[in-house]
C-alpha cells in the first residue's frame, strides 16, 4: 500500500538521526551544555559591567566679582550653593552634574536677586607619582585638570539677569598619609594640598523694565589653591581659594562610594 511504503523510510531516517545524536552527545557532552550548543555566539549584543563608583557632595561659593555693563564697571557679589553628583567613568576621570541656587547682589547689598544654577564638569588625573623614601616629600603627587560649566539666572521684581560661567584649572596636588615631619594625623585618613593656575569667564545679560544690556566679568586667569581633609577614605571636607580680580572662597563636603 502507498501509505505503508512512505512511512517505513521515515521511521528508518529518524532512527538513524537518533543514533547519530546519541553518539555525538556521548563523545562530546560539552556541545550541549548550554542553550544553543556549539553554534551559539560567545559574546552578546549588549553587555553590562558592575556599577561604577559614584560620589555626592555639596558646595558653597562666595565670589566678589568686577563686572562691566555698558562700559561701566561695578563690583557684584555672587553666592552659590550646589548639590553635586559624580561618576567615575574611568580610574583617572570623574564626570559631575551640579544644581542649586544662586544669589546676586551689588557691593552695598542694596539689591539682591535670587535664582537657580545648573551645570556639569569633570576632574582628570593626568599624572600620579608616589614618593616613599624622601621623608619631607612622602605621599602621592598628582597633576589634575578640572573643568566646570554652569548656567545661572536671578530675578527680583522687574530685574532679571542670566549668565554662563566657565571655569578651568590645572593644579599640582600633594596627598599626605600618616604623620610626616611629626604632623599628627592619626585621626584622619589623609590631607591633600593643591595649588595651580585657573581660568574663569562670566558672560551674561541683564534686563530691567525696557532696559537690556550684555555684561561680562573681568576675571580671566588667576591663582587656585586649597586643602582637602579626608576624615576617612570616603568622607572629605575642603576649602578652596580662587584669586582673580577679587578672591573667591569655596567650601565643600563630599562622600565617595
Amino acid at each position: 500500500m502507498p501509505g505503508v511504503v512512505s512511512i517505513r523510510p521515515m521511521k528508518t531516517t529518524i532512527s538513524v538521526l537518533s543514533a547519530v545524536l546519541s553518539l555525538m552527545f556521548i563523545a562530546s557532552p560539552d556541545l550541549f551544555a548550554a542553550s544553543g550548543g556549539a553554534v551559539s555566539p560567545r559574546g552578546s549584543l549588549f553587555s553590562f559591567e558592575s556599577p561604577k563608583a559614584f560620589s555626592i557632595g555639596a558646595f558653597y561659593e562666595n565670589a566678589p566679582t568686577e563686572v562691566e555693563i555698558a562700559g561701566y564697571k561695578e563690583k557684584a557679589i555672587f553666592q552659590h550653593m550646589y548639590g553635586v553628583v559624580g561618576l567615575d567613568v574611568a580610574k583617572w576621570l570623574t564626570l559631575r552634574l551640579h544644581a542649586g541656587t544662586t544669589i546676586t547682589g551689588d557691593d552695598g547689598d542694596k539689591s539682591r536677586l535670587s535664582g537657580s544654577a545648573y551645570g556639569g564638569g569633570f576632574t582628570a588625573k593626568l599624572i600620579e607619582y608616589e614618593i616613599e623614601k624622601t621623608r619631607w616629600m612622602e605621599g602621592i603627587w598628582r597633576i589634575e585638570l578640572h573643568g566646570d560649566f554652569t548656567k545661572h539666572d536671578s530675578s527680583e521684581g522687574g530685574n532679571y539677569t542670566d549668565w554662563d560661567e566657565t571655569f578651568g584649572s590645572l593644579t599640582w596636588n600633594w596627598e599626605i598619609f600618616g604623620a610626616p615631619n611629626s604632623l599628627e594625623m592619626e585621626p584622619c585618613h589623609s590631607l591633600v594640598l593643591f595649588a595651580g593656575s585657573g581660568y574663569s569667564g562670566l558672560d551674561g545679560n541683564v534686563k530691567s523694565g525696557n532696559y537690556r544690556s550684555a555684561w561680562h566679568a573681568n576675571r580671566d586667569f588667576g591663582f587656585v589653591g586649597g586643602v582637602e581633609l579626608f576624615l576617612t577614605k570616603n568622607l572629605s571636607f575642603g576649602w578652596e581659594l580662587r584669586d582673580f580680580e577679587y578672591s573667591t572662597y569655596l567650601a565643600h563636603v563630599g562622600y565617595h562610594f
